[in-house]
């Protein structure tokens, strides 16, 4: 039997005439395991935690316009999940969409034609069908549908998606 013990875990600690056991070891084991096992399990749940917190993934995609505009016509965007937001780069324009509300999201553009600038906030609205954006192009607005200019779409997904 053992004369002293550790503080933290009351582990074993023998002087010279104590007399050592078999059992003595084994029960200093189990609590060594039982020890560093709670202490995996909570490092693995806080990696969970924080894998969650503030991160995104980012996924790139492309359309090329077809020129088209008006009624009925519509520019689709998949994603493999339903992103945060979305950018779309084109040919003097520059889209920036929130698709975090659930509703039909909002969606403006900045263009700078002959070096002069506008925006229009009300150029296209998306609708959404499962995890692909459809973005309607108006009448007379096509700096979204371009003729065979390749659009460069930036989406920003959740890291638990």
């Amino acid at each position: 039997m053992p004369t002293n013990h550790t503080p933290h875990y009351n582990l074993n600690q023998w002087e010279r005439d104590d007399r050592v056991l078999m059992e003595d070891f084994n029960a200093d084991n189990a609590k060594i395991d039982a020890a560093l096992g709670a202490h995996t399990d909570t490092l693995t749940a806080h990696t969970a935690a924080l894998a969650k917190k503030g991160n995104c993934r980012i996924e790139t995609r492309s359309y090329t316009g077809t020129g088209k505009n008006g009624d009925g016509v519509y520019v689709s965007i998949p994603f493999s999940a339903k992103p945060v937001a979305f950018i779309i780069i084109g040919p003097r324009c520059l889209l920036v969409a929130d698709c975090a509300s659930g509703q039909n999201s909002f969606a403006g553009y900045v263009h700078n034609p002959n070096y002069g600038s506008s925006f229009n906030g009300s150029a296209t609205t998306i609708t959404w069908s499962g995890n692909t954006a459809n973005l309607q192009i108006f009448q007379g607005i096509q700096e979204l549908n371009t003729a065979n200019y390749s659009y460069r779409v930036i989406a920003f997904l959740a890291v638990d998606q």
